[in-house]
């Protein structure tokens, strides 16, 4: 911890003339609590020109403490590329920084999920690619995408969480079994609008009792979330299907630029759920469900 608030302290020096860091003291373990404020004044002295001594000194730091720093970095690495204008993408400090502790730590990858998740999202079918590879452990941090301002993205989610994350047994990277343990893990500790759709990933997989989550989706005022129930119900009923696959492929060829389009199919499916669920069954060998 030392040999980082010296090198920190050398780059704050070197770019402005502020009193003497207390970060030269703080104790080689820092206190959870305490460990959040650490890390947001530890990323306030990443300098632009100094990304590589700064990152020479965050490998120095407490494991609790470095991980804050790794999620908070990501934090503001996000937040910089969200507001970042069409064209050429432009060189944020803490995508930098990001980029160099990767590479001098490839096994830090868990902590900038979230970065990792947001770039691969906003780079089409390339970008896909890399999310199926994640399999489950990129749910938490495609979740957070469900707002984002790119249409395109938002739907895309959508389509990564209910085709290429949990749909199509044979090729996806997780089984039932595993995506069932982390959905029932995650909803312990889930932001309360994402329980929704871990509950409906859980009823599309056999789970008679989540099944209200389905209309919980098609009701949500974010689009991401209708689109994720309709194209999960979509996938997993097999008889008395009320989708049609022209129409489905319709509806997601529109990007999600056309929401009131989904949006009048939540009206309709919600009238059809009204009708249809009580008679809904699963079949466990063919693992689909079927309307009675």
């Amino acid at each position: 911890m030392k040999r980082f608030a010296a090198a920190l302290l050398a780059v704050v020096s070197a770019c402005s003339s502020k009193p003497p860091d207390p970060r030269e003291h703080v104790a080689e373990e820092t206190p959870p609590l305490a460990s959040g404020a650490a890390a947001r004044a530890l990323v306030d002295s990443l300098k632009d020109d100094q990304a590589p001594l700064w990152c020479d000194g965050v490998k120095d730091l407490e494991p609790g403490l470095r991980a804050a720093v790794h999620r908070e970095l990501t934090r503001r690495a996000v937040e910089a590329r969200e507001k970042d204008p069409p064209g050429p993408e432009p060189t944020h400090k803490e995508v930098q920084a990001i980029r160099l502790l990767l590479g001098r730590s490839p096994e830090s990858a868990g902590d900038f999920a979230d970065f990792l998740v947001w770039s691969a999202a906003h780079k089409g079918a390339e970008g896909e690619k890399a999310l199926r590879a994640l399999g489950i452990g990129a749910f938490p941090s495609v979740l957070k995408l469900r707002r984002d301002r790119h249409p395109e993205v938002s739907q895309g989610i959508a389509v990564i969480l209910s085709q290429r994350l949990i749909g199509g047994r044979a090729s996806r990277v997780s089984t039932d079994e595993q995506i069932i343990t982390f959905c029932k893990d995650e909803l312990a500790r889930c932001p309360e609008d994402c329980r929704p759709s871990y509950r409906a990933i859980l009823a599309a997989l056999g789970d008679d009792q989540a099944l209200d989550a389905f209309p919980a989706l098609l009701q949500s005022d974010v689009l991401a979330d209708q689109i994720l129930g309709h194209l999960l119900l979509y996938g997993v009923i097999s008889k008395g299907n009320p989708y049609t696959e022209a129409a489905m492929k319709a509806l997601v060829g529109t990007t999600g630029k056309q929401p009131e389009l989904w949006q009048a199919l939540s009206r309709r499916i919600l009238g059809w759920w009204e009708d249809h669920h009580g008679r809904l069954a699963f079949d466990a060998k063919s693992g689909f469900w079927n309307v009675e």
